[in-house]
């Protein structure tokens, strides 16, 4: 899957349905994803936070990965990301629905988006699949591109106590290979610095802190999505 270099696109007027909404399918080998096309940035930003939840060994972001679309006029950069199966939006559940979902995801979700400062994990931006797992998708605005931190993941586990394997698995990952991961994300390197010390933030308070974001202040959650 992440070796091949170019991505497939199956059939331009072909779609799947995913959490009630319709999305661009393709193929890289034989594997099916979802392809989104942008910016270079968008496709650099979409594949770092993959590479972070590789890091991180959390498992919440959907394997992602920047490819060449060659099927149009000419070449396209794009984001290849897998398919989450038969997935719902956490915006269109119930909160007894939410309540079953797995709670690890939700703080994995939550430690990555207060690192990355991320501003567009709104209810359609989390999926949930029919086993419970919830996956962080369009990953596209980290570093507060719009002004501030939004995530549902955030509001629902906000100050409750990170989990000791998580901590564990926060700690173990060194700020050499951190920096490398945003190296492609254009940003200047003292907002990757600022990401480094939200995640060493996170560390020493131990919980769910979105007061670890740069200002402004404050985050004011979503009301239902």
């Amino acid at each position: 899957y992440r070796g091949d270099p170019v991505v497939r696109i199956q059939d331009r007027t072909q779609f799947g349905a995913v959490g009630g909404d319709y999305i661009p399918l393709g193929t890289v080998g034989s594997e099916k994803a979802v392809i989104k096309y942008g910016a270079p940035q968008t496709s650099q930003r979409e594949s770092a936070a993959s590479t972070l939840d590789d890091l991180l060994d959390f498992h919440v972001v959907p394997p992602t990965v920047v490819r060449m679309d060659t099927t149009g006029e000419g070449v396209a950069h794009v984001s290849v990301q897998e398919l989450v199966p038969d997935a719902r939006k956490w915006g269109r559940m119930t909160q007894d629905e939410r309540d079953l979902v797995n709670r690890d995801d939700l703080f994995k979700i939550a430690i990555i988006d207060i690192i990355t400062n991320q501003s567009d994990r709104h209810g359609g931006n989390l999926l949930v699949s029919p086993d419970n797992r919830a996956y962080a998708i369009d990953n596209e605005f980290m570093f507060g591109d719009e002004g501030w931190l939004k995530s549902v993941a955030v509001t629902e586990m906000y100050g409750k106590e990170i989990p000791r394997p998580l901590m564990k698995k926060l700690r173990a990952l060194g700020k050499g290979d951190f920096m490398a991961t945003f190296a492609s994300v254009k940003v200047g390197m003292e907002e990757i610095e600022r990401a480094w010390k939200r995640k060493v933030g996170l560390q020493k308070s131990g919980r769910i802190d979105w007061r670890l974001v740069p200002k402004p202040y404050p985050f004011v959650p979503p009301p239902t999505a």
